[in-house]
């Protein structure tokens, strides 16, 4: 027996969404997980960044279901955008936090020390996210209006979230001191890979401008074939409906 009609097609997208929503939502954390672990190798930093993101993800759902916002297909992709926005913000605030631990600073003298130097460049990169994301308010879909609204919204949210709940964690978490490694002048794989970037592109400059002017004329040239579809069905597998 098969199903038809905009009863069917309305009740099987709901659970598809319903079902994509958990799917970013734990994708995004996995991710903050393996990526934080791999650059600062510090639990509690990972913790941090968790609850902060938990907290922008839940207040944002929060601000949707105020304004009676349904969930679309389009703002099933918000948390993955809080993520990568929250997580620049982090790594900017653990690196300094570190960095002052490092130089003997207190636990408290190096979180007040990580707000002055991050705290109003991530404000100011939250703000101007946000912005863009605003200025769909402009556009006539009312679905892509919703989600650019709701994504700023979730940006400024998020910024909240982070600067307000990661310091006060990393100032009550314990923090294992780092035992010291003698490298003998040897750098790390990073490091000697950032070093060579650079080393290339201060000696190579033209080449580097060339090669990315060139870059962005061809995919540009290969956006002019791109073409608009907006027929629900086509956005689905074949064995959904």
């Amino acid at each position: 027996v098969h199903f038809g009609g905009t009863p069917s097609i309305s009740a099987r997208a709901t659970q598809l969404l319903d079902g994509d929503l958990r799917f970013f939502i734990l994708g995004s954390l996995l991710l903050v997980v393996v990526l934080l672990l791999l650059t600062f190798f510090r639990v509690s930093f990972v913790a941090s960044s968790i609850i902060a993101y938990l907290s922008a993800c839940g207040a944002t759902l929060g601000v949707m279901a105020l304004l009676e916002w349904p969930i679309t297909m389009m703002t099933t992709t918000v948390p993955v955008v809080l993520m990568m926005v929250g997580l620049c913000d982090g790594v900017h605030l653990f690196n300094e936090f570190e960095k002052a631990i490092g130089a003997g600073a207190k636990r408290i003298d190096a979180v007040r020390e990580m707000l002055r130097l991050c705290g109003s460049s991530c404000l100011a990169t939250s703000v101007t996210t946000a912005l863009g994301f605003a200025s769909m308010a402009y556009v006539d879909v009312p679905v892509v209006r919703q989600y650019g609204l709701i994504t700023a919204i979730g940006i400024l949210l998020n910024f909240l979230a982070t600067i307000c709940v990661i310091p006060f964690l990393l100032a009550l978490f314990p923090l294992r001191a780092r035992a010291k490694r003698v490298t003998s002048g040897r750098v790390g794989f990073r490091q000697s890979t950032l070093r060579v970037l650079s080393r290339v592109s201060q000696q190579h400059r033209a080449k580097v401008i060339l090669g990315g002017l060139l870059v962005a004329v061809g995919f540009a040239i290969s956006g002019l074939g791109l073409q608009t579809d907006t027929w629900l069905l086509g956005d689905m597998k074949k064995d959904v409906v």
